[in-house]
């Protein structure tokens, strides 16, 4: 073994970090048009986010409590809306920069986070840091990651499962303060998220783990497990604690709301589509929805990209048969978050509402290819192992970049197209329907009236 396979996961050296910085490097290079005038306009940015943290920011400015978004509906929820972060620490960057900037700057702090999460959680399972930087760009460049980046808060709670992943593996392995603290905030910024989805895949994710390091923390004794029982409890107890601001909003609006009355038919709305599995293979298999947005016979998705990435899946499957002990659990994770995004096709999805009720309210069960995304690349980063293993040392650097330059090509162009850019003046000059009615202005408008705003929405065109 190579002096750096010894290092420990959490320490820090020129050897460690440059394989990390050249990673998120690598994954930054799709969004390079970040770095001119032009904002990213895709998906729900112009028509949810933006609204959402330009009324944020002005609220917090002007030192008011935003309970409402009152530009949308007559007075939406604001503080509890699903969805919103409002209590997200990134929302800093909207009280500092401009919307558009600030929004860059969301995406590509969240997907160096992404990169380095996965690169830590890789590191637990015996990766180089070469070999972790690579995992952590196919977990940032898969399908999953380039389809939510357009969805702030999700990206959000995205690039930070992999931390509750290593922190939780951490706590099992080696129980005490410093690992319970460093769960509990983690767990707490993916509540503070504000996406419920992402509460569910923390557990799930937290027991597939157990599933794989229950035998070394059972081999210490039966103490040592109530301990790691009780410790694992109380970091969830002070993660709720932490992140209560973003939690009580949040269950008081679903509990008032019509989704706290969705049934199973209601929830099941936005299920994956079976004909779509073979999208997982490579991006060539279905259609394109990089540039189309319909098909016949098929919706638009919520998760336009499906695949790992060609060498994601490649890995995968090395690392399903040479992967060793977490080998089983992270297929079992990828087979089960499959079954469950495909809905009432399976009854995964059915038995999994009745033994979890509120699961019943997230619609879109598509978006349960989160659990599959993270499980492909769980199963790539043993992959990886399993070849570190038989690859010289002096070798494995090259091995290493250039999986992530294969993950990099394949997945550049997808990346690029399903975060759509637009001029900035998107954001700051009315179109030119309304400029009449601005230059007017509302009756009673004064120097002090909130601007007006005007965010396009086709899809509440009457029909």
């Amino acid at each position: 073994m190579s002096e750096d396979r010894t290092t420990e996961p959490g320490s820090f050296g020129l050897a460690t970090t440059l394989p990390l910085v050249l990673a998120i490097l690598a994954v930054w290079v799709p969004y390079s048009s970040f770095l001119g005038s032009k904002v990213p306009a895709a998906r729900d940015l112009l028509t949810y986010f933006y609204p959402l943290k330009a009324h944020l920011a002005e609220a917090v400015r002007s030192g008011q409590l935003p309970w409402i978004d009152r530009y949308r509906w007559g007075g939406a929820p604001l503080l509890g809306s699903p969805g919103s972060a409002p209590f997200d620490p990134g929302n800093f960057l909207f009280f500092l920069l401009p919307l558009g900037a600030a929004t860059k700057a969301w995406i590509l702090l969240r997907l160096a986070t992404a990169v380095a999460g996965f690169a830590a959680f890789s590191r637990r399972w015996g990766l180089s840091s070469g070999t972790a930087a690579a995992a952590g760009v196919l977990y940032a460049l898969g399908g999953i990651g380039v389809s939510l980046v357009p969805f702030l808060a999700a990206l959000a709670a995205y690039s930070l499962l992999p931390w509750f992943g290593a922190f939780w593996i951490d706590l099992m392995r080696a129980p005490g303060r410093r690992s319970v603290l460093r769960l509990s905030i983690v767990s707490a910024l993916i509540f503070l998220s504000s996406c419920p989805e992402f509460f569910f895949y923390t557990v799930l994710l937290g027991l597939f783990l157990v599933a794989t390091c229950h035998r070394d923390v059972s081999s210490r004794g039966r103490s040592e497990t109530w301990r790691v029982i009780g410790l694992g409890a109380a970091s969830a107890l002070l993660a709720m604690g932490i992140a209560a601001q973003a939690l009580l909003p949040g269950i008081a609006t679903a509990a008032q709301s019509v989704r706290g009355g969705m049934k199973e038919r209601s929830g099941a709305h936005g299920a994956l589509e079976g004909v779509r599995l073979k999208e997982i293979l490579g991006s060539g298999f279905g259609p394109d929805w990089t540039r189309v947005s319909a098909s016949p016979g098929l919706a638009y998705p919520y998760l336009p990209s499906l695949t790992p990435g060609r060498i994601a899946v490649a890995l995968s499957v090395v690392g399903l048969l040479l992967g060793g002990a977490g080998r089983l659990p992270a297929a079992a994770m990828t087979a089960f978050g499959t079954l469950l995004a495909l809905g009432p096709a399976t009854f995964v999805w059915i038995l999994t509402v009745r033994l979890f009720p509120p699961l019943v309210t997230l619609r879109y069960p598509e978006k349960h290819m989160v659990l599959a995304g993270f499980g492909f690349a769980w199963l790539a980063a043993l992959g990886l192992g399993a070849l570190e293993k038989r690859i010289r040392p002096s070798r494995m650097g090259i091995f290493a970049f250039a999986v992530g330059a294969v993950q990099l090509t394949d997945r550049s162009g997808v990346a690029r197209r399903l975060t759509r850019m637009e001029e900035g003046s998107l954001l700051t000059s009315p179109p030119p329907l309304v400029q009449s009615l601005k230059a007017a202005g509302p009756k009673g408008q004064t120097d002090d009236s909130p601007p007006l705003r005007l965010f396009p929405n086709d899809s509440y065109v009457p029909k």
